[in-house]
């Protein structure tokens, strides 16, 4: 379900492609296709500059990224890094348009869940990896209450 070897937002568009008939069968798959669909309609009302568009689709976006952080509890410790560290990059990279749909503590919650989750993966393989979320975190959580007070 990963595919974290495409870069950007044509890993969604991809991952939908690949996924779309396979929901049924993978839940995860169905919220990559929504994300993706989401991703999408945020690229076409950006070019188009449609305010309330656009605010709908990064609402729509937030909820995907928390169903999709819900579903990473069965997961391997690495694949876990991997789809929280997708969610950290998405919210890092827009702070202010997540800040206009979500509250700063729901943005927070959701990442330093994300964090506490890390706490409890006690592989020295992944240390660097663990690090560098952590690191991500941080420097999200800076953001979005940059954007919140703004």
């Amino acid at each position: 379900l990963f595919y974290y070897d495409i870069e950007g937002k044509d890993k969604y568009k991809q991952a939908a492609t690949w996924f779309k008939d396979c929901g049924d069968d993978y839940p995860d798959a169905k919220i990559y296709c929504t994300m993706s669909e989401c991703l999408q309609n945020i690229d076409k009302f950006e070019s188009k500059d449609q305010t309330a568009n656009l605010a709908e689709a990064y609402g729509a976006l937030w909820t995907e990224l928390g169903k999709l952080q819900n579903s990473t509890a069965d997961l391997n410790d690495d694949i876990k890094i991997e789809v929280w560290g997708e969610i950290v990059t998405l919210i890092n990279t827009h702070p202010a348009e997540f800040s206009e749909v979500a509250s700063a503590s729901e943005i927070n919650e959701l990442l330093n869940s994300i964090s506490d989750d890390l706490d409890d993966i006690s592989s020295t393989f992944l240390e660097n990896k663990i690090a560098a979320l952590e690191n991500d975190i941080k420097l999200t959580l800076t953001k979005i209450n940059a954007a919140a007070n703004n």
